[in-house]
């Protein structure tokens, strides 16, 4: 929403499709089924492994019902050999935070850093969210997404299970901010390698990436008061969460931006920030008057582009 927003503002051109969606699930449509194997098989009980190769036997053999995607034995070998390869940095990764966390555990840190984290966050969950942030944070800047979680399993999840967490929601608030690492300066290794490709300036690039992924450092707080964002609870309930949470984004990304349907006044962006707080907050109550602002906002916009439209008549 943030780059639609900013590509409307700046007035940019569209790109034409190469392809049409329609081309696109006739030629390649069928290579869903490996994935939906593999999700079938992890959520039926059977072990990662045996759902991997399973997949893999399964992704070889969906490719042979088009010519597009059809493999032989040469392209087989090389997918295997690329699958090799990409392996290297999970496994080195995974065996040096492994001694990570065998060290932390068998020292007892592990217990005493939970129970100091405990104690600075006083048995406030906020508190001890921004707190998990600030530490997932720290250890995406050093380490990659894996092994920064698997030391974080050690250590901070277990604190925040203690602060009243569900442990899914726990670990994957801590997973999710380990990720934001990688567009987060002073690292943001993903926005510096698109800096590299484009020519432009790393440092300036990272805050900008920061910029628009701005909702991002926000969510895993909405889902950690709320898990109907995680589609667990009532339908009814998971659906008004997440409509009332898009319209949030999408009013955060206007006020970020300073456009919604035109350019937005200083007084606009502000409402237009009241109402994404409401919005996103973890309440249904609080959605109906950030509803109001929202349609306050709407009108005000298309009131100002109406004028706008009949003075240029």
């Amino acid at each position: 929403m943030t780059v639609d927003l900013e590509a409307r503002r700046l007035k940019l051109p569209g790109l034409e499709p190469e392809i049409t969606l329609r081309a696109t699930l006739r030629d390649y449509g069928h290579m869903i089924i490996p994935i939906g194997v593999l999700v079938y098989l992890l959520v039926a009980g059977y072990t990662p492994r045996l759902a991997g190769g399973l997949g893999i036997v399964t992704a070889i053999a969906a490719s042979h019902l088009r010519p597009t995607t059809r493999l032989r034995l040469g392209g087989v070998l090389a997918a295997l050999e690329d699958g090799a390869k990409g392996m290297l940095i999970v496994v080195t990764s995974t065996a040096a935070a492994g001694l990570i966390v065998g060290t932390v555990d068998l020292t007892g840190l592990g217990q005493r850093l939970g129970s100091a984290f405990i104690d600075l966050a006083g048995g406030s969950l906020l508190l001890g969210l921004v707190l998990g942030m600030a530490i997932a944070l720290l250890l995406g800047l050093g380490m990659p997404t894996t092994p920064a979680y698997i030391v974080q399993a050690a250590t901070v999840i277990p604190a925040l299970i203690a602060l009243g967490l569900p442990p899914f929601v726990a670990h994957l608030f801590a997973f999710y901010k380990s990720c934001l690492a990688i567009i987060t300066p002073p690292d943001a290794s993903a926005a510096y390698t698109a800096a590299a490709i484009a020519g432009a300036n790393g440092w300036q690039t990272g805050w900008l990436a920061s910029r628009l992924g701005l909702v991002a450092y926000i969510v895993p707080f909405m889902f950690a008061y709320n898990q109907s964002l995680l589609l667990v609870g009532p339908w009814y309930e998971v659906l008004a969460t997440v409509f009332t949470a898009c319209l949030g984004v999408w009013c955060l990304a206007a006020a970020w931006e300073g456009y919604l349907l035109r350019s937005l006044s200083r007084l606009e962006r502000v409402f237009a920030g009241i109402a994404a707080l409401l919005l996103m907050a973890p309440s249904l109550i609080l959605a109906v008057p950030g509803g109001a602002v929202l349609a306050w906002l709407l009108a005000a916009q298309f009131r100002g582009r109406a004028r706008a439209a009949g003075t240029t008549g």
